[in-house]
C-alpha cells in the first residue's frame, strides 16, 4: 500500500474480508480504498459504504462516495451525502469541492438558485475559479433573470476558441439586451457567429447580431449590410430569412456606407420599387462625396445615375439636379449648368429642399461670370426678394454683385444703392462693399464724400486688401478737388505703409506731377529720379524719365539731363532703341505667338544674350519662362521667372512670383517657395493670387515644421470673411497639427471641434480621433467615448481614422480595467477592418495584454480536485 503498488495491496487486504477478524473494517477500506485509485468505482462504493458509519471512518469516506457518485452522474444519490457532509463538517478543508460538485449536480437538475448558492460557497474559499464552474455560474443567474451578475461572470469564460466560449458570447448578448446595453450585445453576438463549434448557436448569434446592428443604426464597416448579406448567404432557409430582407431593405435607406450599399444593391436581380428608391438616395449621397471631395467629373456621373431613377422619389431627383448644376459650375461649364439650376426650380420635389432659393443666386452667377448683367440683375434680384436672412453670406454677396452688374452698365445710381445696401449691414467681409460705394461716389464727383466714406474702410477693416487702393483713392479725390498738399500727404501715406504696391508706383509718380503742377520743380525732379530709382523696370519710370526730359529741357539744362543719364548707365532702364534690336525681338515673338516654343524659346534666349539691356528685355524674359513653363522645362523656367522677379515694378512682376513660388513648390524647395508666397502676398492686388500666395504661405510653413509660422498663416487665412471653405479647414487642420507639435493641446482644441462636425473629409475624420486622444491622454474618458460614439454614428468613408478610434476605445476600457469590453471592440475590429496597415498590429499587441491579463484570473483546467484525505 505504502509503495502504491495497489493491485498486490487490493489482494492481500481482499484475503482479510469476511474473515470475522478485528481487521475486518480496514481490510473493507483499504480494499475499497485500491479499487479507487484504480477508478473500480462500483466496487469502491461498496466497500466505503461498508465502513461510513464507522467512527475510526466516517469524516472521509463519505467525501470519496460523493466523488465517486460525480464520475457516475448519480446526482440524486450523491446530493443528500455531499449537503449532509458539508452540515456535519462545515469547516473541512474538502468543503470547497463539494460545493462546485454539488453546484454541478444542481446545474444539471436546472435548480438554478441552489446552483448559484454552491458556487458562490465555492468562490468564497479563496480558489482561483474554474473556467466551466464560472460558466455555469453565468447561466445560472441568466436563468434566474439575474443578468448584470451573469454578464459578470459569462465575461470571464471566453478566454479560449471553443464551443463554450461560442455559447458564452450567445447568453451574454442576452444579458445585454436585457440590460439594454445594445452596443455590447452586438459584440458578443458578433463573437458568437464567427465560431463553428455549434451551428444552431452560430445561426441564432448571426441573425441577433444582424438584427441590433440595424437597430443601432451602427455600421461604420457597412457591418449592417455586410451581416444581412452573410446571413442570406449562409441560412438562405432559416425561420429568419423574410424578417431578414425586410431589414435589409431598410438598411439600404439610412446606411452611410454608399459604395458598399450599392454594391450590395446591384446584387439583387429582381429590385423592388423600395430597393429602387434606395438605390437612388445611395448614389446621389455618393455624388455628394464626390463633389465634397472635389471630384466633380465623378460626381457628374453619380448624379445622372440617381436621376435615372428620378420616378421613385421627387425630391431626391430635384436636389441631384442641383449638384449636378453645381458640378458644372465648378468646371465652368455655366450654360450647363444654369441649365441645371432651371430644371431644379421647375422640378416638383424642389421647394422642400433647402437649396431652391441658391438656384437663383448660382443662377446669377452664371450670367455674371459671361458678363450678361442684365440676367444676372434679374436671377440676382429674384434671390434677394426671396432671401429671408438679410445677414447671410450670399445676400450680401448678391447685393454686391447687383452694384456690380449696374456699374458694369454705368447705371451709377443703382449701383450706389446696392453697394450702400449691402455695406451698411456692418457684416464681416462688406469692405468690398464701401470700397465700391466710394468709387461710384467719386465718379458722381461726390469727393468728399468718397474721402469720407474711404477713411471709414481703412478704420473698420485695418486688415482690409482693399487699404492700399482706398489710400490711394484718397489722394486722386484730394486733387480732383485741387487740394494737393492733402493728396501729396495721402500719397505719403501710402507709400510708406506700401512701398511695393503698384498703386504706390503710380502714386509716387502722381506726386511728382502734383510737384510739377505747383510749380515746386525741385521737389518734382527729386520724386521723379525716385520713381525712376525705385521702380526702374516699371511703366511709371519710363513716364518719370520722359517727364525729367521735359523740365530739364524746359529749364536748359540738357546738360544735366545728359549727365544724369550716364548715371543710369543702362542698368535701371532700358533706353535700346537700335532697330536691329528691334527687329530680332519681334522675329522670336512672332515664334511665341503662333505657339512654336521651343523654337521660341532658342530665339529668345539668343536675343537676351546679345541684347541683355535691350528695349523689349522685360518682355524678352517673360515670353522666355513662359515658353521654358509650357515645355515643361521647370528648371529654366523657374531661372527666368527668378530674373523678372527680381526687377521690381516691372509689369510682370505679380506673375512672375507666383510662377517662381510654384515650381519651387512643385520641387520641394519650401524653404525658397515660402519667400516667393510671401513676395506674391505683399505684391498682389489680385485676391485669387492672395489667396494663392496665404495658401502656399500655410503648406510650406507645415512642410518645413515651423509650427510658429503655420499657426500665423493660418490665423491670417482664417481672418478673412471671405476665405473659401474648404482653404478654411486647411487652414485650421494645419493650425491645430502646429499647435499640437508645439504641446500646446488646448490651443489646438477650438480649431479640432470645428473640424470635427464634417467627418466625410479627411481633416474632419482625423480631428475626431485627435480631440478623442486628447481627452483620454487627460484622463477623461468619458468625454472621448462621447466623442468616439459621435464620430461612429456620423459615421465617414475615411476607414483607418475610425480604426484608431476603435483601437483608443479598447484603452479606454483596458484602463477601466474592463478587459472583455475591451476585447470585444478589437475582435469586431479584426474582423470588419480589411486593411493591411498599422491598425493590426495595434489589435494584435492589445489582444496579447488582454489574454495575459484574463488568464490570470481563472484557469481553464475543468477536472475534480482530488480530496485531502490519508487512506492510513
Amino acid at each position: 500500500m505504502q509503495q502504491k503498488r495497489y493491485r498486490d495491496s487490493k489482494y492481500l487486504f481482499g484475503q482479510l474480508i469476511g474473515q470475522n477478524t478485528r481487521y475486518e473494517s480496514a481490510a473493507n477500506y483499504y480494499y475499497a480504498y485500491c479499487e479507487y485509485t484504480q477508478k473500480n468505482y462500483d466496487s469502491a462504493l461498496e466497500g466505503f459504504k461498508k465502513v461510513q458509519d464507522n467512527p475510526e471512518y466516517a469524516d472521509f469516506v463519505p467525501y470519496y462516495i460523493v466523488q465517486i457518485y460525480y464520475y457516475q452522474k448519480q446526482y440524486d444519490e450523491l446530493v443528500p451525502v455531499a449537503e449532509n457532509l458539508v452540515k456535519k463538517n462545515p469547516k473541512n478543508e474538502n468543503n470547497p469541492e463539494i460545493y462546485r460538485i454539488l453546484a454541478e449536480c444542481y446545474y444539471q437538475k436546472k435548480d438554478y438558485k441552489k446552483t448559484i448558492d454552491n458556487l458562490v460557497q465555492y468562490q468564497s474559499s479563496g480558489k482561483k475559479v474554474v473556467r466551466n464552474d464560472m460558466y455555469m455560474l453565468g447561466i445560472s443567474y441568466y436563468n434566474t433573470k439575474d443578468y448584470a451578475n451573469a454578464a459578470a461572470n459569462l465575461s470571464k469564460v471566453t478566454t479560449e476558441k471553443d464551443a463554450i466560449s461560442q455559447n458564452a458570447y450567445l447568453y451574454l448578448g442576452m444579458c445585454y439586451l436585457n440590460l439594454n446595453q445594445k452596443s455590447n450585445a452586438r459584440l458578443c453576438f458578433q463573437q458568437a457567429s464567427s465560431s463553428n463549434f455549434d451551428k444552431d448557436v452560430k445561426e441564432e448569434a448571426a441573425y441577433n447580431y444582424a438584427l441590433i446592428t440595424y437597430e443601432l443604426s451602427f455600421s461604420p464597416f457597412n457591418e449592417s449590410v455586410l451581416a444581412f448579406e452573410a446571413f442570406l448567404n449562409e441560412y438562405p432557409e432559416s425561420k429568419y430569412t423574410d424578417k431578414v430582407h425586410d431589414y435589409l431593405v431598410n438598411v439600404y435607406l439610412t446606411t452611410n456606407n454608399y459604395e458598399s450599399a450599392y454594391q450590395s444593391m446591384l446584387k439583387i436581380k429582381k429590385p423592388g420599387p423600395r430597393i429602387q428608391e434606395a438605390k437612388q438616395r445611395v448614389l446621389f449621397n455618393m455624388g455628394v462625396d464626390a463633389f465634397i471631395a472635389g471630384k466633380y467629373e465623378d460626381a457628374i456621373d453619380l448624379f445622372t445615375k440617381s436621376l435615372e431613377l428620378s420616378i421613385y422619389n421627387s425630391t431626391t431627383a430635384a436636389q441631384a439636379r442641383y449638384w449636378r448644376g453645381d458640378c458644372y459650375y465648378r468646371n465652368n461649364q455655366y450654360d450647363l449648368a444654369r441649365k441645371e439650376y432651371n430644371e431644379f426650380l421647375l422640378s416638383p420635389g424642389a421647394r422642400l429642399t433647402k437649396e431652391f432659393n441658391l438656384a437663383n443666386y448660382n443662377i446669377g452667377y452664371t450670367y455674371f461670370n459671361e458678363k450678361d448683367y442684365r440676367n444676372a440683375q434679374s436671377s440676382f434680384r429674384r434671390y434677394i426678394t426671396l432671401e429671408n436672412n438679410k445677414k447671410s453670406k450670399p445676400y450680401i454677396d448678391a447685393q454686391n454683385r447687383m452694384g456690380d452688374c449696374y456699374f458694369a452698365e454705368r447705371d451709377l445710381n443703382n449701383a450706389l444703392k446696392y453697394y450702400t445696401d449691402a455695406a451698411d449691414s456692418k457684416v464681416p467681409g462688406t469692405d468690398y462693399s464701401v470700397f465700391q460705394k466710394a468709387f461710384v461716389m467719386g465718379l458722381l464727383k461726390d469727393y468728399n464724400g468718397k474721402i469720407s466714406t474711404l477713411k471709414e474702410l481703412i478704420k473698420d477693416f485695418p486688415s482690409s486688401e482693399y487699404r492700399d487702393d482706398a489710400m490711394y483713392e484718397i489722394g486722386q479725390s484730394y486733387v480732383m478737388l485741387e487740394e494737393y498738399n492733402k493728396a501729396i500727404n495721402a500719397y505719403d501715406e501710402l507709400i510708406k505703409e506700401f512701398p511695393v504696391a503698384s498703386v504706390s508706383r503710380k502714386a509716387l509718380l502722381q506726386k511728382g506731377m502734383l510737384f510739377y503742377n505747383m510749380n515746386q520743380t525741385d521737389n518734382a525732379i527729386f520724386t521723379y529720379k525716385k520713381v525712376i530709382q525705385s521702380y526702374p523696370k516699371s511703366e511709371e519710370a519710363t513716364t518719370a524719365l520722359e517727364s525729367l526730359e521735359k523740365i530739364y529741357v524746359q529749364n536748359n539744362q540738357v546738360d544735366v539731363y545728359a549727365s544724369y543719364l550716364k548715371t543710369l548707365n543702362n542698368k535701371s532702364i532700358s533706353i535700346s532703341t537700335e532697330k536691329e534690336d528691334s527687329l530680332t525681338f519681334v522675329a522670336a515673338e512672332r515664334q511665341y505667338i503662333l505657339d512654336n516654343f521651343n523654337d521660341a524659346a532658342k530665339n529668345l534666349d539668343n536675343y537676351l544674350k546679345k541684347y541683355p539691356q535691350g528695349k523689349f528685355m522685360l518682355k524678352a524674359h517673360y515670353y522666355l519662362a513662359d515658353s521654358y513653363y509650357r515645355t515643361d522645362n521647370k528648371v529654366k523656367a523657374l531661372g527666368e521667372y527668378k530674373t523678372l522677379a527680381s526687377l521690381t515694378g516691372n509689369p510682370y512682376m505679380e506673375e512672375s512670383v507666383a510662377k517662381a513660388a510654384e515650381i519651387s513648390y512643385d520641387q520641394k524647395a519650401y524653404g525658397e517657395a515660402l519667400e516667393y508666397f510671401k513676395t506674391l502676398k505683399n505684391a498682389s492686388e489680385n485676391k485669387e493670387n492672395i489667396s494663392i500666395a496665404r495658401l502656399g504661405i500655410l503648406r510650406c510653413n507645415a512642410f518645413l515644421n515651423n509650427a510658429s509660422g503655420t499657426i500665423a498663416a493660418a490665423g491670417e487665412m482664417l481672418q478673412d470673411p471671405r476665405i473659401e471653405v474648404e482653404q478654411a479647414r486647411e487652414a485650421r487642420y494645419r493650425r491645430s497639427k502646429a499647435y499640437l507639435a508645439l504641446h500646446e493641446e488646448d490651443k489646438a482644441l477650438p480649431d479640432l471641434q470645428e473640424l470635427s462636425h464634417e467627418p466625410r473629409h479627411i481633416y474632419g475624420a482625423e480631428a475626431n480621433y485627435l480631440l478623442a486622444n486628447y481627452y483620454y491622454v487627460n484622463n477623461q474618458d468619458g468625454t472621448a467615448e462621447k466623442i468616439i460614439f459621435s464620430f461612429i454614428e456620423k459615421n465617414t468613408p475615411h476607414q483607418y481614422w475610425l480604426a484608431r478610434c476603435f483601437v483608443l476605445l479598447s484603452d479606454i476600457y483596458m484602463r477601466k480595467g474592463d478587459y472583455f469590453q475591451a476585447k470585444q471592440y478589437l475582435l469586431s475590429l479584426q474582423e470588419s477592418y480589411k486593411q493591411n496597415d498599422s491598425i493590426q498590429d495595434m489589435i494584435a499587441e492589445r489582444l496579447n495584454k488582454i489574454e495575459h491579463k484574463e488568464k490570470e484570473e481563472i484557469i481553464n483546467d475543468i477536472n475534480t480536485e482530488e480530496f485531502q484525505t490519508n487512506p492510513e
